[in-house]
């Protein structure tokens, strides 16, 4: 890229689908392309986030419209099980992707878990709909430490009996978050806009489902927070039993 013009206008292209291999290539690259705002845009980092790339270009990259624009209604974030790496994240916000390989190490998390909060801060915050699909312990320490993004629905598929269990137990125990905007006096808890939780092909024990619910509903309660309002539940296996759907009789009056 040392030859490379500063600027590279490619203003009828309508769609660019870029993957690198090593993270300091998208500082080299993404500042330098300019796009039509209608194109689509996807792109693949297999490095681990680093302090070379700087969030603000890749925002500008996914979503170049924001001034004068409506943000977009929701995104998307889905933690799915890679053969060959580490679990990946894939975002997504309309018509632009992001797919990453976050490191586990706490300083390089960081960077990653920094780079999705100024995505979502530069398109307005909408809400997320997260989605654990087919993902080891390593998945679910990724998924878990997303806790205080604005997630409204949280989608769990394909999730073998510990895994379930752990999802359960994250949402309905309270986990101290790193939130250094809110008051120190003030409780906080992994997902605290969850509205809609999805249980799809998952082995599930119902008496854990209504202890999470229980627990997180009695919290919230107290802190006049968001409620979880829905859960479904679709071809799960209920320890030897299989059911498309289950009765209320079990669930809490407020829930549906």
């Amino acid at each position: 890229m040392t030859d490379a013009p500063s600027v590279i206008d490619l203003p009828y292209l309508e769609e660019v689908d870029m993957g690198v291999y090593m993270c300091p290539d998208v500082g080299y690259i993404v500042p330098r392309l300019r796009l039509p705002n209608y194109s689509r845009r996807f792109l693949r980092i297999d490095d681990d986030i680093s302090f070379e790339v700087s969030p603000s270009d890749i925002c500008r990259f996914l979503y170049p419209y924001t001034d004068g624009s409506s943000p977009p209604q929701e995104t998307t974030m889905k933690i799915y099980h890679a053969p060959d790496s580490y679990p990946r994240v894939a975002y997504a916000i309309g018509t632009a992707g992001l797919d990453l390989s976050p490191a586990l190490d706490d300083e390089e998390y960081g960077e990653f878990h920094g780079l999705i909060q100024a995505v979502q801060a530069h398109i307005k915050n909408p809400p997320v709909i997260l989605t654990p699909h087919d993902v080891d312990e390593w998945g679910l320490f990724i998924w878990q430490r997303l806790g205080n993004l604005n997630a409204a629905k949280i989608r769990v598929k394909y999730m073998e009996r510990m895994g379930t269990v752990e999802v359960l137990g994250i949402l309905g125990n309270k986990h101290t978050l790193s939130t250094p905007e809110s008051a120190e006096h003030e409780e906080r808890w992994p997902f605290e806009s969850l509205k809609e939780l999805t249980l799809e092909e998952t082995e599930l024990d119902p008496r854990q489902l209504t202890r999470m619910i229980e627990a997180r509903q009695q919290y919230l309660r107290k802190y006049s927070k968001t409620w979880l309002q829905k859960i479904t539940l679709i071809s799960c296996s209920l320890y030897a039993r299989r059911s498309t759907m289950l009765s209320q009789n079990w669930l809490p009056r407020e829930l549906s």
